[in-house]
Protein backbone atom coordinates (compact mmCIF):
# COMPACT_ATOMS: atom_id res chain seq x y z
CA UNK A 1 0.00 0.00 0.00
CA UNK A 2 1.36 3.39 -0.83
CA UNK A 3 -0.11 6.68 -0.15
CA UNK A 4 1.37 9.97 -1.31
CA UNK A 5 1.93 13.49 -3.62
CA UNK A 6 2.12 12.20 -7.07
CA UNK A 7 4.68 14.30 -8.40
CA UNK A 8 4.99 12.44 -12.22
CA UNK A 9 4.52 14.62 -15.09
CA UNK A 10 1.34 14.27 -17.22
CA UNK A 11 1.65 12.04 -20.40
CA UNK A 12 0.07 12.79 -23.54
CA UNK A 13 -0.67 10.08 -26.12
CA UNK A 14 -0.85 12.92 -28.81
CA UNK A 15 2.93 13.04 -28.57
CA UNK A 16 3.78 9.88 -29.90
CA UNK A 17 0.28 9.81 -32.76
CA UNK A 18 -2.29 8.14 -30.40
CA UNK A 19 -4.99 10.70 -29.36
CA UNK A 20 -8.14 9.41 -28.96
CA UNK A 21 -7.02 6.15 -28.24
CA UNK A 22 -8.37 4.21 -25.02
CA UNK A 23 -5.54 2.65 -23.01
CA UNK A 24 -8.10 0.09 -21.23
CA UNK A 25 -8.24 -1.65 -24.76
CA UNK A 26 -4.97 -2.73 -24.60
CA UNK A 27 -4.55 -2.99 -21.16
CA UNK A 28 -7.54 -5.32 -20.96
CA UNK A 29 -7.23 -7.21 -24.43
CA UNK A 30 -5.39 -10.37 -22.13
CA UNK A 31 -6.84 -9.54 -18.37
CA UNK A 32 -9.66 -8.21 -16.95
CA UNK A 33 -8.44 -4.49 -16.41
CA UNK A 34 -10.37 -1.49 -16.07
CA UNK A 35 -10.97 1.84 -14.38
CA UNK A 36 -13.36 3.80 -11.75
CA UNK A 37 -14.11 6.84 -10.26
CA UNK A 38 -15.43 8.05 -7.25
CA UNK A 39 -17.93 10.97 -6.72
CA UNK A 40 -17.09 12.32 -2.93
CA UNK A 41 -19.82 14.17 -2.58
CA UNK A 42 -22.10 11.40 -3.38
CA UNK A 43 -20.24 8.79 -2.03
CA UNK A 44 -21.09 6.36 -5.58
CA UNK A 45 -18.61 4.87 -7.36
CA UNK A 46 -18.39 4.45 -11.11
CA UNK A 47 -17.09 1.41 -13.13
CA UNK A 48 -15.99 0.39 -16.57
CA UNK A 49 -17.00 -3.10 -17.27
CA UNK A 50 -14.02 -5.16 -16.27
CA UNK A 51 -14.32 -3.90 -12.74
CA UNK A 52 -17.70 -5.24 -12.94
CA UNK A 53 -16.14 -8.77 -14.03
CA UNK A 54 -13.38 -8.88 -11.71
CA UNK A 55 -15.55 -8.18 -8.62
CA UNK A 56 -17.92 -11.38 -9.90
CA UNK A 57 -20.85 -9.21 -10.60
CA UNK A 58 -23.05 -8.10 -13.65
CA UNK A 59 -22.14 -5.25 -15.68
CA UNK A 60 -24.44 -2.21 -15.38
CA UNK A 61 -24.59 1.56 -15.82
CA UNK A 62 -25.64 2.58 -12.46
CA UNK A 63 -23.18 3.73 -9.92
CA UNK A 64 -21.85 1.23 -6.67
CA UNK A 65 -22.05 2.96 -3.18
CA UNK A 66 -18.75 3.30 -1.45
CA UNK A 67 -19.55 1.10 1.17
CA UNK A 68 -20.74 -1.88 -0.52
CA UNK A 69 -17.11 -1.34 -2.96
CA UNK A 70 -15.46 -1.14 0.12
CA UNK A 71 -17.19 -4.34 1.74
CA UNK A 72 -16.01 -6.37 -0.91
CA UNK A 73 -12.71 -6.87 0.53
CA UNK A 74 -11.43 -9.44 2.48
CA UNK A 75 -12.50 -8.15 6.18
CA UNK A 76 -8.68 -7.65 7.05
CA UNK A 77 -7.94 -5.28 4.25
CA UNK A 78 -11.29 -3.38 4.02
CA UNK A 79 -9.83 -0.47 6.60
CA UNK A 80 -6.70 -0.46 4.22
CA UNK A 81 -8.80 0.60 1.61
CA UNK A 82 -10.56 3.55 3.37
CA UNK A 83 -7.22 4.48 4.42
CA UNK A 84 -6.43 5.50 1.14
CA UNK A 85 -9.11 6.49 0.04
CA UNK A 86 -9.34 9.00 3.11
CA UNK A 87 -6.21 10.00 2.76
CA UNK A 88 -5.89 11.07 -0.58
CA UNK A 89 -8.65 12.86 -0.45
CA UNK A 90 -7.73 14.64 2.53
CA UNK A 91 -4.19 15.22 0.99
CA UNK A 92 -5.45 15.71 -2.72
CA UNK A 93 -2.82 13.01 -3.74
CA UNK A 94 -2.87 9.11 -4.65
CA UNK A 95 -2.32 5.72 -3.53
CA UNK A 96 -1.82 2.45 -4.84
CA UNK A 97 -2.48 -0.65 -3.17
CA UNK A 98 -2.22 -4.74 -3.81
CA UNK A 99 -5.45 -6.44 -1.64
CA UNK A 100 -7.87 -9.48 -1.34
CA UNK A 101 -10.71 -8.98 -2.88
CA UNK A 102 -13.54 -11.68 -2.48
CA UNK A 103 -15.76 -11.57 -5.31
CA UNK A 104 -19.26 -12.78 -5.73
CA UNK A 105 -19.03 -15.78 -8.28
CA UNK A 106 -15.55 -16.84 -6.58
CA UNK A 107 -12.28 -17.38 -4.36
CA UNK A 108 -10.48 -14.71 -3.10
CA UNK A 109 -8.51 -12.74 -5.45
CA UNK A 110 -5.82 -10.12 -5.43
CA UNK A 111 -6.28 -7.16 -7.15
CA UNK A 112 -4.19 -3.88 -7.77
CA UNK A 113 -6.00 -0.04 -7.56
CA UNK A 114 -4.63 3.07 -8.02
CA UNK A 115 -6.35 6.27 -7.40
CA UNK A 116 -5.59 10.35 -8.30
CA UNK A 117 -7.27 13.16 -6.54
CA UNK A 118 -8.86 15.56 -9.03
CA UNK A 119 -11.33 18.55 -8.99
CA UNK A 120 -13.60 19.06 -11.54
CA UNK A 121 -16.42 21.48 -12.84
CA UNK A 122 -18.59 18.88 -10.62
CA UNK A 123 -16.67 18.76 -7.78
CA UNK A 124 -14.11 16.47 -6.08
CA UNK A 125 -13.16 13.20 -7.02
CA UNK A 126 -11.17 10.09 -6.59
CA UNK A 127 -10.44 8.14 -10.61
CA UNK A 128 -8.08 5.19 -11.12
CA UNK A 129 -7.11 1.84 -12.42
CA UNK A 130 -8.27 -1.60 -11.17
CA UNK A 131 -7.13 -4.96 -12.14
CA UNK A 132 -6.44 -8.54 -11.19
CA UNK A 133 -2.81 -8.97 -9.70
CA UNK A 134 -0.76 -10.99 -12.01
CA UNK A 135 2.30 -12.82 -10.23
CA UNK A 136 5.34 -12.04 -12.51
CA UNK A 137 6.02 -14.44 -15.68
CA UNK A 138 7.92 -14.84 -18.41
CA UNK A 139 5.55 -14.92 -20.94
CA UNK A 140 4.22 -13.81 -25.30
CA UNK A 141 0.48 -14.07 -26.06
CA UNK A 142 0.51 -13.29 -29.59
CA UNK A 143 -3.77 -12.64 -31.00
Amino acid sequence: MQIGETEKSSQDLSEIGLEGISLLDPLSSFDPYGAWRLDIASGLTYWTHDVYLIHGMSPSVGPVDLVSAINAYHPEDRELVMQCVEEAIAKKSGFRFVLRLLPKDGPQVLVKSTGLFRTTANGDELYGTFSQFQAPVRSVAIE
